[in-house]
Formats: C-alpha cells, structure tokens, sequence
C-alpha cells in the first residue's frame, strides 16, 4: 500500500493506513482483532478444493506392494517455498486427489505468521486472514494464481491441525522449566527435553502442550541477531505455552472446516485449554489420612480437574459422604473445583503488554481509530497528513 500524503483516502482505508504506520509494512494488512490478540496460531495444516487442475509438482510418489508389484497408492510431491534463509518460515504444498482420482485438492502445511512476516514472536489468530494470505501468497510465488478461487468457500476449506500459543511471564524460564515437571498435577504423559517439556504426546494424542523458552530457543539458533533490542527484552522473562489440536481433537470440538472459526475462536479454544495446566498445592498433603482409598482415589481424581464431582461421584448420598470424609482428613473441601491460585502459567500476557516494535499503547491506539464514526460524505476531505 503506498500512498502519496494529499491524496484522499477512503474510509476503509483508515484503519489499515494507521497500523502500517504503527506497526511497519509487513503489519498494515492486520486486523484490529489480530494486533489486540495474546494468542497466535503458530502452526497450521489445511486443505483447499481448486478445482480440477494440473498438478502443481511433477514429481509422483508411488507406493508398491513388493509381492505383486501393483500400485498401491500414488501421490504428488511437495513444493516447500522459502520466503527468507530459514527453513523455518517455509510453506509445504502440494496437490492432492479427490474420491474420484482426480487432482482436485491443494494441501498447505505452514508456520502462518512465519510465512507472512517473517517472525512469530506475535502475530495473528484470525484463522480466515491466515488462511487466505497464506495460499494466496503460495500460488503468487509459484505463479499458479488461477488455482485461487474466484469465491473462497469457508464450509469446503478443511483444518486438520492446528497449534496455538502465547507467552507467560516467568522470571527465571530456564529455571522454572526444569522443575514444572514435578510440579505439573496431571495424568498426562510428560516428556522433558532441552529447553522444552511436552505434555501429553505431542505426535499422537487428540491434544498435547508444548511449553518452552523462546528466548533459549532463538539463541540457541543464532536468530537473536535478527531482532531488535526491545524483542530481546520482551522474550528474555517469557515461556511460550502452545497447544497443539490434532485432526481428531478438533472433530469433537466441531472446528474441522474454516466456517467454524469465529474472530475468537482461536482464543477462546486456547484458553479453555490452558486452564487445565494445573500445579500441585505448595503445602505437602499426606493423602494416606484418607483411609478408604477409593474415597482416596476420588480426592486424586478431583485434583487433576479431568472431571467434575458430580461426574465422579453420581449418588448424591454418597457424595456427599466422600466430601465430609475428605474435608475431616484434609480439611479440603471438593464439593468446589480444584483451583490453584499462584499458578504461573495462567498469567497471561496481556494485548496492552505486547508493545509491539516498541510502541506503547497500541492496542489503545488502534481501538480508539476504529471506533472513530467518519462522515462518508467528508471522506475526501481526510488527507494522510491529518492522521498523524
């Protein structure tokens, strides 16, 4: 968008106008949702209906039964486009067969907000504009623009998995990492690796979290030099916790094509999710005070969070039984959900707290712009220079 500082602008225009100054160019086509999100979807696998086309990569793979040597299944190659020397913020594609035999599908793999800017210290969860820049930047470099639908059909556009993540602030990351294991109240698995620990299995569960240090991470890949004084600050106390949906989570939350996706679904979804990143209470607790163990049991369960009281004790005589026996041993009360108030990991950063490119308020800024009733009839009157 370049625009020369006396010529009229439209309305629409306004607000895009303001976030490129704001913000920098790669940023002037955001939302104001997107700049005031604390989410960001960092990674994405969807599918495309085109329309019956030539493969985009003429290289095949075929698969074939070694005893008959009959073609068990055949399928494109992907193109993987590099938009800068990391292979990070590369995207994968690559043409696909309907039920007919027919390439009729365009799969996209990517990083969104590494493909787009180059980065993903922030950046967008607006499920719809990542999906449609991505592959429309993609058929761009790859010069197959007429594969982009004249109308883009969000119920025939399917998502097949999806990572979230966001940023809390913890005042020693490598520290903290090192000892959550032990500290996480969870029946899920967790696997702990450098710098990184996993809960649940990341490859193959419904849903799992990746928690890590971002700052070590970058460091560790020599990308610092990349990035301004002020990102170096914002990343040097922040663990990023991301969650990652795979095809079948997302089937039983009924977000598998992109109609399903609202303005904040994607918040909304992560932070349902991280709320079951629970720590175990500071004080020791002696369980073995509870000598019944199925009353036992029943208190363990209720501390995971994986299921209500009601759901774990249906007879209402007997409930009410297992809560006074447990508060008498513990002096708990699970009548209550399990909360734990001094959890690092709900503490949120904020949209106020990312100060993106250095600049204060923005998110202050941008709402107050949107919120500004123009006069169409004067809008020809609005020249570039008065909005500064």
């Amino acid at each position: 968008m370049n625009h020369n500082k006396d010529m009229p602008i439209c309305p629409e225009h306004l607000s895009k106008i303001i976030k490129k100054h704001l913000l920098g160019a790669r940023y002037y086509d955001l939302s104001s949702h997107d700049i005031l999100s604390p989410v960001m979807i960092d990674k994405l696998h969807y599918r495309i209906p085109v329309g019956e086309h030539l493969p985009i990569s003429s290289s095949i793979l075929i698969e074939v039964d070694p005893d008959t040597g009959d073609i068990i299944k055949e399928s494109c190659k992907s193109i993987t486009l590099e938009t800068s020397s990391s292979k990070e913020d590369a995207l994968d594609i690559r043409s696909l067969k309907d039920a007919d035999g027919k390439f009729t599908i365009l799969q996209v793999r990517c990083s969104p907000n590494k493909y787009l800017f180059n980065h993903n210290l922030y950046g967008s969860s607006d499920m719809h504009f990542l999906v449609k820049q991505t592959f429309h930047k993609a058929l761009s470099l790859l010069d197959r623009l007429e594969l982009y639908p004249v109308e883009l059909n969000a119920s025939e556009i399917l998502i097949d998995d999806v990572d979230i993540n966001s940023m809390a602030t913890i005042s020693n990351p490598i520290e903290y990492l090192s000892v959550l294991e032990t500290k996480l109240d969870t029946i899920m698995s967790i696997t702990k690796k450098p710098n990184t620990l996993y809960v649940g299995n990341y490859k193959h569960s419904d849903y799992a979290y990746r928690i890590y240090d971002k700052f070590t991470e970058r460091k560790s890949k020599r990308k610092l030099q990349h990035l301004s004084a002020h990102q170096i600050d914002y990343m040097e106390d922040k663990i990023r916790i991301e969650l990652i949906l795979h095809k079948r989570e997302l089937d039983k939350l009924g977000l598998t094509s992109l109609q399903d996706w609202m303005p904040d679904t994607a918040i909304t979804t992560y932070f349902n999710y991280r709320k079951k990143l629970r720590l175990m209470k500071h004080e020791e607790e002696n369980v073995l005070l509870i000598e019944d163990w199925k009353i036992r049991n029943t208190y363990i369960a209720w501390k995971t969070g994986s299921l209500s009281i009601e759901l774990l004790i249906p007879d209402e005589k007997t409930r009410r039984k297992y809560i006074n026996a447990i508060k008498d041993a513990l002096g708990v009360d699970i009548s209550r959900p399990y909360v734990i108030t001094d959890n690092p990991l709900t503490n949120f950063v904020l949209p106020e707290d990312l100060k993106l490119n250095g600049i204060n308020g923005v998110d202050v800024i941008v709402a107050s712009i949107e919120s500004m009733q123009i006069d169409h009839a004067k809008a020809s009157e609005l020249i570039l220079d008065s909005l500064f």
